[in-house]
Parts: C-alpha cells; structure tokens; sequence
C-alpha cells in the first residue's frame, strides 16, 4: 500500500528511544515512513515548555538518526503544543497513517494514573481508528489488563544476517 505511515509518539524519555527503535523496524519491514512526534503539554508553565521544546529538538534529532540506521524509507519529525492526547490521537487516525506506536510508561507526571498501561498510550490505543502497537520496556514489564504486549520479534522477521545466522 502506497504512502503508508507509521505515526510514533515520543517525548524526552529513555522509553522513547526503545520505542523508536522498534517502530523503525517495523516500518522498514512495511517500507513506510514515520512520523515522529513530541506533544509538549499545555498544562506545562511556559518556561517548562520552552525547555522541553528544545530538548524535544535534540531528542527528535537522535530518533530521526535511529531511522536513518534502521533504513527506513523517510522520516519526518515534528514538536507540537497542547493536549498530548487530543494531538496524537487525531494524528492517528489520518487516513495515511496505517499503525501508531507509542511507549507505556513516558512523562505524563501531571495526570499519572493507575493503570498498567498510563493514561496517553490507554488514551490512542482507545480511541485510534487504526492499529495501535504499545511497547512496553522489559525493565518496567508488568502484564496489563487489557492489552496484549507482542514482543516486536513477533511481528517483525529480523533478516538472518541480523539474527547471527550467515
């Protein structure tokens, strides 16, 4: 399928970087593009948001780099303001955006939840019109309730190169 996007939700986190390096291969493996994106909260007092726009800048530079290495086909990375959820979950249901991957456990300190996934990812997951895929970093595994966490390996065939088979 043509133009197809794989629409990532990242913020300044170490979780996102897990979560870009797996999108990317899905991506690459589908030949489609990514979308990164950082919604710096509104609730934020701007002088937060100013700093965590900028390190957004830094971050999505290294994401976009992870890409690159992944081989993916073209990746596009934008910083937005407002509602995290309101922005991706639109974002997400784009008519080219074929899969959203976002990562469990990130930055949503203002609002945290107890919930085993958080409240942005439960949030897209809910109320995408499209797939949703939710890493959930091992170190921070714990088994949530309503969703199915797929190791990426099972959705992606890594290359028997990669794999260590010559």
């Amino acid at each position: 399928m043509p133009n197809q996007v794989v629409l990532v939700a990242v913020d300044n986190s170490e979780v996102s970087y897990e979560v870009v390096k797996n999108a990317a291969k899905i991506a690459s493996a589908l030949a489609a593009s990514v979308y990164l994106v950082h919604v710096v909260d509104q609730r934020l007092a701007p002088a937060i948001q100013t700093t965590e726009a900028a390190l957004a800048k830094y971050y999505l530079r290294r994401f976009n780099q992870l890409c690159t290495e992944a081989h993916v086909v073209h990746t596009l990375a934008t910083v937005a303001t407002g509602t995290p959820t309101r922005i991706i979950t639109q974002l997400s249901n784009l008519d080219s955006v074929t899969l959203t991957v976002v990562g469990a456990i990130g930055r949503d300190n203002l609002s945290r939840q107890a919930t085993a996934l958080g409240h942005v990812p439960q949030t897209i997951a809910t109320w995408s019109t499209h797939n949703t895929v939710i890493i959930h970093p091992e170190k921070r595994a714990k088994q949530p309730t309503a969703v199915s966490v797929v190791p990426i390996e099972s959705i992606v065939e890594t290359p028997a190169s990669e794999a260590g088979c010559a």
